[in-house]
C-alpha cells in the first residue's frame, strides 16, 4: 500500500528479480534469504499489469505455447495434463476453445485476460507467484474473483504475493501488508481487521 509514485511496483519487481539494470538507478539494501542465496528464484512466476497474447490464438493453445516453453524438458503429455489442471484451477474451462482477441478484435473478457496471464506463469508450477495490480481494470465480480484464485494458490501452499490498489469494497483475502513509504521503512505485519 501507498500513494502513487511510492515505489509499490519497484519493490516488487526488484523482489520478483524483474528489475533491469539502468543508469541513474539506486538500490539500497540486501536481498537475502534462501530464496535469494540459493539462485531459486528462478521458480517464482511474475505476474504484470500488462499482458500481450496472440489474438488469434484461444485461450488453451496460449497456455499450451506457454507449457512448451516452461516445461521444455517434459512430454507433451505431461504438458497438457498441466494446462488442463490450470484451466480448471483458474475457471478458465468455459472459455477454452475462444480466441484470446485483441483491443481491435472480439476475445475473451477483462477478468478472464487477467486469469490467463497467471495461468500462463503457473503452468510452470512456481511455488513463488508475484503478482502486479492483478485485479486493476476488472469490475468487483472478477477483482473478486482473482483474489479467491490467489488465495487458493495461497492455500495450496505457494507463496502468492500480490500488489494491490485499496478499494472501499475489495475483497479481504490478503492475510498479511507491507508498507511501502518513500524514504521510510516499511511496516511488514498483520493486516488490520
Amino acid at each position: 500500500m501507498g500513494p502513487s509514485g511510492a515505489g509499490k511496483t519497484s519493490l516488487l519487481h526488484v523482489l520478483a528479480g524483474v528489475l533491469p539494470q539502468c543508469s541513474g538507478q539506486e538500490l539500497c539494501g540486501v536481498m537475502s534469504g534462501a530464496l535469494y542465496a540459493s539462485g531459486a528464484l528462478h521458480d517464482a512466476a511474475f505476474v504484470g499489469q500488462d499482458d500481450t497474447f496472440h489474438a488469434h490464438l484461444s485461450v488453451r493453445e496460449t497456455l499450451e505455447l506457454a507449457a512448451k516453453l516452461r516445461l521444455a524438458g517434459t512430454s507433451e503429455a505431461t504438458r497438457r495434463e498441466r494446462v488442463a489442471d490450470v484451466l480448471r484451477q483458474l475457471h478458465l474451462l468455459h472459455c477454452c476453445e475462444s480466441r484470446v482477441g485483441s483491443a481491435r478484435e472480439r476475445g475473451i473478457s477483462g477478468g478472464e485476460r487477467r486469469r490467463l496471464a497467471l495461468g500462463c506463469e503457473l503452468v510452470g508450477n512456481p511455488t513463488l507467484v508475484f503478482a502486479d495490480e492483478p485485479t486493476s481494470g476488472l469490475d468487483a465480480f472478477q477483482a473478486e474473483r482473482m483474489m479467491v484464485v490467489l488465495g487458493a494458490l495461497a492455500r495450496e501452499g505457494r507463496t502468492v504475493a500480490p500488489r494491490n490498489e485499496l478499494r472501499a469494497r475489495a475483497p479481504r483475502q490478503d492475510s498479511s501488508v507491507v508498507l511501502n513509504v518513500p524514504r521510510a521503512c516499511p511496516r511488514f505485519g498483520r493486516r488490520w481487521s
